[in-house]
C-alpha cells in the first residue's frame, strides 16, 4: 500500500476556514445573570395542560430561535427556572448553569428551532446542569435525555444521543460540567432543530416516578462554524511549481 506523506512545511501552509453562524445563548427567566459572552434570551413558565406550547425566544446574529414543547398526552408545560447564585458549583460557566429551561413531564419533548443559520458545517454545544439546592426531588434534576437533530425544518430527525445524562450537584460540589456537542450541516432555506426528550426516568420505592428525573434541562448553547483546513495561496503556488518541475523532467 502506498502512503502519502504530508510534510510539516505543507501542514504549516494550511489555513483554517471557519465562516458561518456564531451563537452563544443563555436560557432562563429575565432574572437570570447572563454568562459573559452569552446573550440571554429570557422566557417565562407556560400554563400546564396537554396543549403544545411554542415561544419565540428572540433573534441573535441573524438567527431566530423558537422553543416548543409537545408529545405528552397530559402536560406539555414549558419551564423557565432561575436557581440563583448557588455555591454548589462555582467553576467555569457558573452563571450559565444558574438558570435553565425545559419540560417537566415524561414524554414531553423540548425542541429548539433555529432559522437563519448559514449553510455549511457547524458545531452545536449545549449545557445541561441543574444547580439547584435540594438533594432530591425537583430541586435537582438528573435524568437522561434522548437528543435528536433535524436539518430539514423538522421533516425528519436523526438520533444523536439516547441517554445523555443531565448533571446536578446532589448536595456536593461539582468541579466540571460536561456539555453535549455534535457537528451538523445547515442547509440553505431550512431550519435546524434540536429536540430533547426524557429517555430514562428513575422510580422511587413506592413505584412513582422520581420528580428529580422528570424534566428536560438546557442552560444554553453555542453554535460555531466547524474549522476546516484548506490549502493557503502559498501552498497552491508551491504545488503548482512542483508540478512544472515534474513535467520538465
Amino acid at each position: 500500500m502506498k502512503l502519502t506523506y504530508i510534510s510539516p512545511l505543507v501542514m504549516g501552509l494550511m489555513v483554517a476556514q471557519s465562516n458561518g453562524t456564531t451563537l452563544a445563548i443563555n436560557l432562563g427567566p429575565a432574572t437570570s445573570d447572563a454568562e459573559a459572552g452569552f446573550t440571554l434570551l429570557d422566557s417565562i413558565n407556560s400554563a400546564g395542560g396537554a396543549a403544545a406550547y411554542s415561544v419565540t425566544l428572540g433573534t441573535s446574529n441573524g438567527v431566530t430561535i423558537v422553543a416548543s414543547t409537545g408529545g405528552s398526552l397530559t402536560d406539555n408545560r414549558y419551564r423557565s427556572i432561575d436557581r440563583g447564585d448557588s455555591t454548589a458549583y462555582e467553576g467555569a460557566l457558573d452563571q450559565l448553569t444558574e438558570s435553565w429551561v425545559g419540560t417537566q413531564t415524561q414524554g414531553s419533548a423540548l425542541t429548539f428551532s433555529l432559522t437563519g443559520v448559514d449553510a455549511g458545517e457547524h458545531v452545536w454545544t449545549s449545557y445541561h446542569f441543574d444547580n439547584g439546592t435540594g438533594a432530591s426531588g425537583n430541586g435537582n434534576q438528573n435524568g437522561q435525555m434522548l437528543i435528536e437533530l433535524s436539518v430539514d425544518s423538522g421533516a425528519s430527525f436523526s438520533t444523536l444521543a439516547t441517554n445523555f445524562q443531565i448533571q446536578d450537584n446532589e448536595g456536593t460540589v461539582t468541579s466540571t460540567i460536561a456539555p453535549f456537542s455534535a457537528n451538523f450541516t445547515a442547509v440553505a432555506g431550512q431550519s435546524v432543530q434540536f429536540r430533547f426528550t426524557n429517555s430514562a426516568l428513575g422510580t422511587l420505592a413506592s413505584g412513582a416516578i422520581d420528580a428529580g428525573q422528570d424534566f428536560t434541562v438546557i442552560n444554553g448553547f453555542t453554535v460555531a462554524p466547524a474549522v476546516i483546513l484548506e490549502p493557503s495561496t502559498a501552498l497552491l503556488g508551491l504545488l503548482g511549481g512542483l508540478g512544472l518541475l515534474r513535467r520538465r523532467r
